[in-house]
């Protein structure tokens, strides 16, 4: 048996922009073209013949291509039978989601076809490609190949148009309140002052206005199909005893007076003040209140604070939770395993170690974060000197960080462009998975791999199904939970921060995209490449270049 190929290779001189060196490379074929036949002859060979990617067999004896783009040959030897597969490298590759197409272009070999812009036009009308070419992306790159042959590899020249997804109605706040994080003083402790809490208004006073939600921009794919937006869910606020809402100008009134919070853009509430002069102890019991709290004290071990309105406590936290539908202020330190805050707007802490925080706006940090677990809808900010050690930071929004991690701690784990809540139905998934998987392991090796026992093939299809669910999933707040494009904008929007340093081997998230550092870095912001979805790392200062991290 004799194997013929039918593309023509050799070995040229190629430039990959920072040297040359030599490459096999084979001739460009479009797509349909016979690749390899088997012809019977007088030798004792014996071929079998395997379709790789973008080939398909027409017979055990013939394959041919299913693409446009190089061939590639592989032969391996087991005595007398040898295995031929053959591949195609595509010219151009439509990404799975359908929203962008990558070219690859190597130097023409002598006798062969030149790869020009009307033939991958031709191709990308062939796919059925019709919105978002780059035909100037094109054109430099088949001046590059013919000019200083040198290859190009997975250069996006089509991109579609990602929906511009609504905004949701949110509350203008009509008053002076300063959404500065509080101003730290020389001893660490919070000023809450600086933060305008618990500012007294009157009765009828205007408060805030409800600002309409927006319909965003539909998107278009690569084919030209239309990619529908989310459009923004109107704010409903009800009218109650503490505020009074005038539905036609979205005016927002004090019922009464008293105190006012805003948390979170969303939510509005006038209460009383209700001052604690010192601990929360065995002496106040729980504290339980419709009214903003002041605790000039501390709050110890295993006590709960819950309020409606905004929470101050001007001491420490030890072991105990707090619970607010508005904001909380903690100038003390947060510590303890059983420690837990939570609130519905802003957290603002001095200090934060083996303790939980989880909030529907910002989080801002002014000291240290040790071997904690901080989830926010908002931004996570602990900047300057501030050290997070061996900590998970899951934001909806950006992060903006001093130093973390050391040489021997723990690494922490960072993530933004995030819903904490998606999040952490992805991690359970997950672990379901792993936790199948190895149950499938065990299994198999006491009924057999291809046993039809009725547990084995029930988890199969279950870690299959998990599979499918996880690899379709979207984990960024701004789009829908089951389309993991309708985000990618917002994602690519959001940022990491470093200002002092971050040590090997944290793992980082954006989006739907992860991945772990190999290196140390310096000063410098993290973002998220839209055109290829991968985390690149800018380091602060002129003439630096971005670094893709590893995934």
């Amino acid at each position: 048996m004799k194997l013929q190929r039918h593309f023509k290779s050799a070995q040229l001189e190629v430039s990959d922009g920072q040297s040359n060196h030599k490459l096999e490379i084979s001739e460009w074929v479009s797509g349909g073209s016979i690749l390899i036949t088997l012809e019977s002859d007088s030798s004792k060979d014996s071929f079998i013949l395997q379709a790789g990617e973008n080939v398909e067999l027409i017979d055990s004896s013939t394959a041919r291509s299913t693409l446009a783009g190089y061939p590639s040959l592989d032969i391996t030897e087991s005595g007398s039978q040898k295995t031929a597969v053959i591949n195609i490298e595509p010219m151009v590759a439509i990404s799975e989601d359908g929203w962008s197409v990558r070219l690859t272009l190597y130097p023409p070999i002598p006798g062969s076809v030149e790869v020009g812009g009307e033939l991958i036009l031709e191709q990308l009308e062939q796919l059925g490609v019709r919105f978002g070419i780059r035909e100037n992306a094109i054109k430099s790159a088949c001046e590059k190949v013919s000019q200083e042959r040198s290859m190009v590899q997975n250069l996006i020249i089509c991109r579609g148009r990602l929906p511009v997804n609504g905004k949701d109605g949110w509350l203008r706040s009509e008053l002076e309140l300063d959404v500065r994080p509080g101003k730290e003083s020389l001893d660490g402790s919070i000023d809450y002052k600086e933060r305008n809490l618990f500012v007294d208004v009157r009765q009828g006073q205007h408060l805030a206005t409800i600002v309409s939600a927006t319909s965003g921009m539909v998107g278009k794919d690569i084919y030209g199909n239309e990619v529908p937006q989310r459009v923004g869910e109107p704010l409903v606020l009800s009218q109650g005893e503490d505020i009074i809402v005038e539905a036609a100008t979205g005016i927002i009134r004090a019922a009464c007076a008293g105190v006012v919070s805003i948390a979170n853009g969303r939510d509005i509430r006038v209460t009383n003040l209700q001052v604690i002069g010192g601990d929360v102890d065995y002496s106040t019991g729980n504290i339980r209140s419709k009214a903003a709290i002041e605790i000039r004290g501390d709050v110890l071990p295993g006590f709960k604070v819950t309020a409606d309105g905004d929470v101050v406590i001007n001491g420490e936290v030890s072991g105990a939770q707090i619970t607010s539908k508005s904001n909380v202020m903690i100038g003390g330190r947060v510590t303890g395993k059983n420690a837990h805050i939570e609130a519905g707007g802003d957290i603002t802490l001095n200090f934060i170690e083996e303790a939980s925080i989880s909030c529907g706006g910002s989080v801002t940090v002014a000291s240290s974060i040790y071997f904690s677990d901080i989830r926010s809808d908002g931004s996570i900010i602990a900047p300057g000197g501030a050290k997070i050690v061996a900590s998970t930071l899951i934001a909806g929004e950006s992060i903006t960080l001093g130093q973390v991690d050391t040489i021997s701690s723990p690494s922490s784990i960072l993530a933004v462009a995030c819903s904490p809540e998606r999040l952490e139905t992805y991690n359970a998934v997950q672990e379901a998975i792993n936790a199948d998987k190895i149950k499938i392991t065990r299994l198999s090796a006491l009924v057999g791999p291809d046993s039809e026992h009725e547990e084995l093939q029930a988890l199969i299809r279950q870690t299959r199904d998990n599979e499918t669910l996880l690899h379709q999933f979207n984990l960024v707040p701004d789009g829908s939970a089951d389309e993991p494009a309708s985000g990618l904008r917002y994602a690519s929007q959001q940022k990491i921060v470093i200002e002092t340093s971050l040590e090997q081997g944290a793992e980082i998230r954006i989006g739907n995209s992860l991945a772990t550092l190999r290196t140390s870095l310096e000063p410098g912001t993290i973002t998220l490449d839209p055109d290829d979805e991968k985390i690149v790392y800018k380091p602060t200062g002129e003439n630096k270049l971005p670094i893709t991290l590893s995934v």
